[in-house]
């Protein structure tokens, strides 16, 4: 089988994710792994923080025998231009992204059995995609709440208009299952871990007693952790993310 993902994640990034694991999983069961980095552009260096991405672009390169990546780096892509003006003078222009797939995109992609597709800025080229490969079926994995995202408005329009195109609608939480209509093809299938690594005897990290530890940064909340610091001196806390 062919496996292609669509996800805002390097296949090289030392930080990894789902998509990475899947991609190992998926090798070792003998399936072939396109795995396409999209929602960066030439605009990424103008965001605040701008996350990195692998060199070379818009070029397929082999990471082992069954998986393959690509970065995809078109002229633009829907990001977030902050104020409501930006993003509506913005949105026709981001309305074309689906048609900047050229050729080395596509041609990377010959016989596609399963797109994985992330939320995010692959959801505006599942209908093109769909069209272009009748065959294929559409996996949808929702890794967090659109709304809280904090994306370009035209991308929720789109989460909209990809929805008819999925066999499946991957929910990592079972609350998310409201988000969608009750006939709506979705599976709870919770995060996995690498068992083979947790199952290792290891050393706790942490030498003194009373932690207490935040992970993750898209909705952290500074604040509250300087209130809760200041309320307990003698507790210690370790921010991740």
């Amino acid at each position: 089988m062919q496996i292609v993902f669509l996800t805002g994640h390097d296949a090289s990034a030392p930080r990894r994710v789902d998509f990475h694991f899947w991609a190992d999983a998926l090798e070792k069961k003998g399936a072939d792994v396109k795995f396409i980095t999209v929602g960066c552009s030439a605009l990424t260096p103008f965001k605040p923080s701008p996350r990195q991405f692998s060199k070379p672009h818009n070029t397929w390169i082999r990471l082992s025998p069954h998986v393959e990546k690509f970065v995809w780096w078109p002229l633009f892509h829907p990001m977030n231009m902050g104020p409501t003006i930006l993003n509506k003078l913005s949105w026709p222009l981001f309305m074309l992204y689906p048609y900047l797939m050229g050729s080395k995109f596509l041609n990377g992609i010959d016989k596609p059995d399963v797109f994985i597709v992330e939320n995010g800025a692959g959801l505006m080229l599942v209908p093109r995609l769909a069209k272009l490969y009748p065959g294929a079926k559409f996996v949808y994995t929702v890794s967090d709440r659109m709304k809280t995202l904090n994306m370009h408005p035209i991308l929720m329009e789109a989460e909209q208009k990809a929805l008819p195109y999925f066999n499946k609608i991957r929910l990592p939480a079972l609350i998310m299952k409201d988000d969608f209509a009750k006939d709506a093809p979705t599976e709870y299938i919770a995060p996995g871990l690498e068992k083979s690594v947790f199952d290792q005897p290891s050393q706790s990290p942490y030498t003194r007693a009373k932690n207490a530890i935040s992970v993750g940064d898209m909705l952290f909340d500074a604040s509250a952790i300087i209130d809760m610091a200041r309320g307990h001196p003698d507790w210690h806390f370790h921010l991740f993310g």
